[in-house]
Parts: structure tokens; C-alpha cells; sequence
């Protein structure tokens, strides 16, 4: 185990040095600077703003100066909030950012798994028709088209929840969550659907019906834990986004998370708060990847890391 760890870190120094390089080069290769998108500074002024930040520096240098940076832990000042350093900025967001995804994530884990379970137990009928179906529209309705439509319902005709933002409380939480779920719950339903008709179909759930058990004790002691395994790899990806944020939802309902300061400094070309997201959102996918292959292969016994 510990050469199969010390072997996917040394690939993901590679792969990160990768992505830094790109996204470097690509946000510096973006038309204008921090300092041309509103009104025009006087020359005097943006020169003496450039070369505080390093920014009249040649490009190369200014990449080995960021490298040296990144591989201290400093992700540099922002170049649009003044006086302020990115890691604080991505550490007051981040809560909001959480406060959003664990519960999105787990209501996408909980509900998913009962729909995926119902979808395969009763296969080509209502209940499979139904989980399906929400499945689908997880997966074909993109956020920002769910996200109004649940706006327009639940806030403008019903009045039961407030549109958003810190200001409304915990309600102003309740349709970001709910949007944010949606997407997770599609996943989860079709993978957990997918997993138990497959381990419904295998020998040894034939072997524990001709014992006599029930169909409730064939599903909670034999085939929800190998249904239940390829959502290990799941979390992954789903872990780093809930800790990321999401762009679109922290955008539209106006909540201060990393999604919507990601938004924002990209549009602003606040390079050095958009190179930190997109380090941190990386290694969080490689981390968490690593980790859940590490307890995929704890609990399942044919699962051999090499």
C-alpha cells in the first residue's frame, strides 16, 4: 500500500506542475490585465501598479517567480482586492462554499441511494420509471436553468422561501442546497441503480433466496455493500467540488463562496485568486481520489493495490 500511495504522489507532482503551467500562461495569454477592464489609469499609475505586483517583470520570470511561490504555500496577493493575500480570501469564502455542499452532498447521497435501491427492486416498473426520471432531469437540466425554475416556484409564486443570500438565514440556504442536490442525486441514483441490479443478479443473492431469507435481509446484509461500492470513487470529485464550491449556484443566489469569488476574479482577471482556485480544486481531486481508492480497496477484498 504505502508504494502504491508514494507512487500516485510522485505522478500527481507531474500532473499539478501541469495544470499550474496552463493555467498560467493561458490566464496571462486572456485580452487585458486586472487594470484595463475599467476606467483608464493614467500611465504613470498602472506602471507603478505593475511593477508592484511583478507584472512588468518578463513572463517567464513572472512564472518562476509563481512556482517559488506556489511551492512555499504563497498563492500571492490579490491583485483586485488591495491589501489582501488570496489565502484569505479563499479561507472566508470557503465556509459558505461547505455550508452549501456537505448538505447537498449528503442529501444526494441519502436520497440517491433509496431511489437507486427502489429503481433496481422493482425494475421496469413505477418506481424505476420514477427514479429514472429524476435521474434524468439531474442530469439533462443544467443549474443555472434549475435554479431560477426553483426561484420562480418556491420564492416569486409560493412565498415559502426567501430568493437568497446570508442576510435571509438558514432559509436562504434551502434552494441553493436543493439546487446543488439535484445533480449529485442523478449520480447517485443511476450508479446505485446500476450496482444492485448487477449484485441482485449474482450467486450468492440466488444462494440466500433458496436459504429462505427475505428480500429486506438479502438487500441490508448481502447486496447493499458491493451495490454500494462504485459510489467510493464518487466522492472524490464530489468531496472537492462541496469544498470548491459551485460557480453557477454561489452566483445566482448571491452567496459569498469560493465559486462566486472564482466568478468574479475571472472575469476581473484577478490571476492570482483564479491560478489558487484551480490549484486547490486540483489537488483536492487528486487527494480525495487517492483516498477513496485507499478505502475502496480496504472494503473490498478483490480489490489489490499495486
Amino acid at each position: 500500500m504505502l508504494r502504491f500511495i508514494l507512487r500516485r504522489l510522485l505522478v500527481a507532482v507531474p500532473t499539478l506542475f501541469v495544470i499550474i503551467t496552463l493555467s498560467f500562461f493561458m490566464m496571462r495569454a486572456a485580452p487585458g490585465n486586472p487594470y484595463s477592464l475599467q476606467r483608464k489609469l493614467p500611465p504613470e499609475i498602472e506602471a507603478n501598479i505593475k511593477a508592484k505586483y511583478g507584472l512588468d517583470k518578463p513572463l517567464a520570470v513572472q512564472y518562476g517567480d509563481y512556482l517559488v511561490g506556489v511551492m512555499k504555500g504563497d498563492f500571492g496577493p490579490s491583485m483586485k482586492y488591495a491589501g489582501r493575500q488570496v489565502i484569505d480570501i479563499i479561507k472566508d469564502a470557503m465556509p459558505t462554499s461547505i455550508k452549501i455542499g456537505v448538505p447537498a452532498l449528503l442529501l444526494s447521497v441519502f436520497f440517491g441511494v433509496l431511489l437507486g435501491i427502489a429503481g433496481a427492486l422493482y425494475q421496469n416498473r413505477w418506481p424505476d420509471y420514477g427514479a429514472s426520471t429524476m435521474a434524468i432531469l439531474g442530469i439533462c437540466v443544467p443549474t443555472f436553468v434549475m435554479g431560477p425554475l426553483l426561484v420562480f416556484i418556491f420564492a416569486s409564486k409560493l412565498g415559502w422561501l426567501p430568493v437568497a443570500g446570508t442576510q435571509s438565514g438558514l432559509k436562504g440556504f434551502v434552494l441553493p442546497i436543493l439546487v446543488l442536490t439535484l445533480p449529485g442525486l442523478a449520480g447517485v441514483t443511476r450508479l446505485t441503480r446500476a450496482g444492485m441490479i448487477e449484485v441482485m443478479r449474482s450467486n450468492f443473492v440466488r444462494t440466500a433466496r433458496a436459504k429462505g431469507l427475505s428480500e429486506f435481509q438479502i438487500v441490508v446484509r448481502h447486496a447493499l455493500k458491493p451495490a454500494l461500492l462504485p459510489l467510493i470513487g464518487f466522492f472524490g470529485p464530489a468531496l472537492a467540488g462541496v469544498v470548491t464550491g459551485s460557480l453557477v449556484v454561489e452566483k445566482l443566489f448571491r452567496l459569498p463562496g469560493i465559486g462566486k469569488q472564482f466568478y468574479t476574479a475571472a472575469i476581473q482577471r484577478d490571476y492570482t485568486l483564479v491560478m489558487a482556485v484551480l490549484i486547490i480544486y486540483a489537488t483536492l481531486i487528486i487527494v480525495f481520489n487517492l483516498i477513496a481508492d485507499l478505502i475502496h480497496a480496504a472494503v473490498d477484498p478483490r480489490v489489490r493495490l499495486t
